[in-house]
C-alpha cells in the first residue's frame, strides 16, 4: 500500500509540472527560475502576470524576474554571461543572437521539440527558422512582427496629401515625392510640420538596403552592401534636409531619445514615425488622430525590403538539467498557452502560434487587431533577412555616429558611407581573430 501511494505521487507531481517521464518527484518538488526579459513599466506588468499564472498552474515553480529597459537589458545580461551568471529563461533579439551563441551561453533547444516538451506544430516554418543560428535552434519565437511606418492618416487628409492605402505600395522615389508635396503644403496652410521624422534606426537603413537586393551583411558574415548604395541613403536625408523637407539636424538627434510621449510624431510636428507594428495601439492611446500602418518603399524595381522581426525566448545551457526541463515547458507556456497567451496579445508582435492569433482577438481592441491583421497580410511577403555578426552594438553604434555627422553635415554622403564601411570591417576582422 505505501509504494502505491509513493507512485501516486510521484505521478501526480509529474503531470502538475508537465514533464516528460526523466523527471522525478525531488526534481518538481522546488524549482526557482531565474527569468529576464526588457520592455516598458506595461510590458513589466504583463510579464508578471504570466509568470504569476505559470507559478499558479506548477507548484514548486517560483519565476525570479529580471526586467529591464531594451538597452540596460542587454548590457547587463553581456555581464552576466561574462560572469558565468546568466539569467536560467531570457528574451533575445535577433539583432545580438549571433553574439550571444558565440558565448555558448544558448541551448540547442532541437532535443526538447523532439521530445514533445516545447510544442512547434502550429508555428509556420520561417518564425521557427528565425531562433536558429547556423540551423541550430537556439529561440523560440515570442511574436511576430515587421518594422514598417505609422501614418497620421487624419493629418495627411487636412493637408490634402495622397498616400497608399494600407496595402498598397509605394517607391521610395514615390516616398520622396510625397515628402516635398507634403512640406509645401503645410507650409501654404499656415503649418510648420514635417512628413517624417527621419527614422533613425540601423535596421530601417536595412529595410532601405534589402528593397534594393543588399543587405546589411552577407551569410558569410562578409559586408553585404555598396558604397554607392549606402552614398545614396546618406544623399537622400541629406538633400531632403538641405531643402527643409525634412526636420532640422538637431531636433531629429533630440528625438532620437524622446520618451513615446515627447516624439515629434506624438506631439503632431510630422505624419511618419517607424516602428515596429505591433505598438500601434501605444501610439493611438496617445493620440487623438487616426493612426495606421503604411507599407515601407519598395525598392524602383519592386524588391521589398521589409523584413520578420520579432523577440524570442532562450534558455541557459549553463543550468542544469533539472532546471533545463522546467524552463522548456515554460518556454512552451509562453508560445502554446491559452493561459499565457490572452495576456502576452501582441506585447512582441502577432503570436508565433498560429492557432493562438485566432483565440487572442476576443481580448484585443480595434487597434490590436487593426495591427495584428496587417502583419498576417504582409508577413508572408517579408524576407527573413540574414543572421547578424558577432559585434552587432558595436556597429549599431557606429552607424548611429556616422549617421549624425551626416545629419550636421560634418561628413558628405561618399565620406560618410566610406566612413560606415571602414568602421564596419574593422569590427569584423577584431571579431574573427
Amino acid at each position: 500500500m505505501k509504494r502505491i501511494f509513493a507512485l501516486a505521487m510521484t505521478l501526480c507531481i509529474l503531470l502538475s509540472l508537465n514533464l516528460p517521464a526523466m523527471a522525478n518527484a525531488e526534481q518538481a518538488e522546488e524549482i526557482t527560475l531565474r527569468f529576464a526579459w526588457w520592455g516598458d513599466a506595461s510590458r513589466h506588468d504583463v510579464y508578471n502576470k504570466i509568470c504569476d499564472t505559470f507559478e499558479s498552474m506548477n507548484l514548486g515553480v517560483t519565476i525570479e524576474r529580471e526586467p529591464n529597459t531594451f538597452n540596460a537589458y542587454f548590457e547587463k545580461l553581456a555581464t552576466q554571461v561574462a560572469s558565468g551568471n546568466a539569467p536560467d529563461v531570457f528574451g533575445m533579439h535577433a539583432r545580438f543572437a549571433t553574439e550571444f551563441a558565440s558565448r555558448n551561453v544558448m541551448e540547442d533547444l532541437q532535443p526538447y521539440v523532439d521530445q514533445g516538451i516545447i510544442n512547434l506544430t502550429d508555428l509556420d516554418q520561417p518564425v521557427i527558422d528565425s531562433g536558429k543560428i547556423s540551423n541550430t535552434l537556439y529561440m523560440i519565437c515570442q511574436g511576430v512582427t515587421l518594422n514598417e511606418f505609422l501614418l497620421n492618416e487624419d493629418m495627411c487628409k487636412r493637408l490634402d496629401v495622397e498616400v497608399p492605402d494600407v496595402l498598397e505600395d509605394w517607391t521610395w522615389e514615390e516616398f520622396v515625392a510625397t515628402c516635398y508635396d507634403f512640406r509645401e503644403k503645410a507650409l501654404a496652410a499656415g503649418e510648420d510640420v514635417y512628413f517624417i521624422d527621419e527614422p533613425y534606426q540601423y535596421n530601417f537603413f536595412r529595410i532601405y538596403l534589402l528593397s534594393y537586393g543588399e543587405e546589411l551583411f552577407n551569410n558569410d558574415g562578409t559586408i553585404g552592401c555598396t558604397k554607392e548604395r549606402i552614398t545614396q541613403w546618406f544623399s537622400m536625408w541629406q538633400n531632403m534636409r538641405n531643402d527643409d523637407v525634412i526636420p532640422d539636424a538637431a531636433s531629429v538627434t533630440e528625438n532620437v531619445n524622446a520618451t513615446l510621449e515627447t516624439q515629434m510624431f506624438t506631439l503632431g510636428k510630422c505624419a511618419v514615425t517607424n516602428i515596429p507594428v505591433n505598438k500601434l495601439n501605444q501610439y493611438q492611446a496617445q493620440m487623438t488622430d487616426n493612426l495606421r500602418p503604411l507599407r515601407s518603399p519598395l525598392g524602383n524595381d519592386g524588391t521589398r525590403g521589409v523584413y520578420i522581426e520579432g523577440a524570442h525566448n532562450c534558455i541557459s545551457s549553463t543550468i542544469d538539467d533539472e532546471h533545463k526541463l522546467v524552463a522548456a515547458k515554460f518556454l512552451d507556456f509562453f508560445t502554446n498557452s491559452e493561459e499565457c497567451l490572452k495576456d502576452l496579445l501582441i506585447q512582441q508582435g502577432t503570436p508565433a502560434n498560429t492557432q493562438m492569433s485566432e483565440y487572442v482577438l476576443q481580448f484585443m481592441d480595434e487597434t490590436q487587431i487593426e495591427a495584428m491583421e496587417y502583419v498576417k497580410y504582409t508577413q508572408p511577403l517579408a524576407s527573413i533577412g540574414n543572421m547578424l555578426p558577432v559585434g552587432y552594438s558595436e556597429m549599431n553604434t557606429l552607424y548611429l555616429g556616422i549617421r549624425e555627422a551626416s545629419d550636421f553635415a560634418a561628413m558628405t554622403p561618399e565620406e560618410a558611407a566610406q566612413a560606415y564601411l571602414d568602421g564596419i570591417q574593422e569590427i569584423l576582422d577584431k571579431n574573427s581573430k
